[in-house]
């Protein structure tokens, strides 16, 4: 039993990689990459919903709100 679990623990040293230090920075590198572009993906799909927000404020006409309501009632 113990010979068959130090076989497979030889097995899975074999199977993992051993990463230099390059190899460290490059992946540490690719990963900070992945996130910018998440991020800058995120701040685009941000920008889309205000414009919409910004799109339906100015469509609506309220009349509490702008010029009038100050004139009206707060003179």
């Amino acid at each position: 039993m113990l010979w068959k679990l130090r076989q497979e623990k030889t097995l899975e040293r074999s199977r993992m990689k051993i990463m230099t230090k390059e190899e460290v920075w490059k992946k540490t590198v690719a990963d900070m990459q992945t996130e910018i572009h998440e991020l800058q993906m995120m701040v685009v799909r941000l920008q889309e919903k205000l414009n919409k927000l910004q799109i339906n404020n100015e469509n609506d006409s309220n009349p509490l709100s702008g010029p009038e309501y100050r004139q009206r009632y707060h003179t």
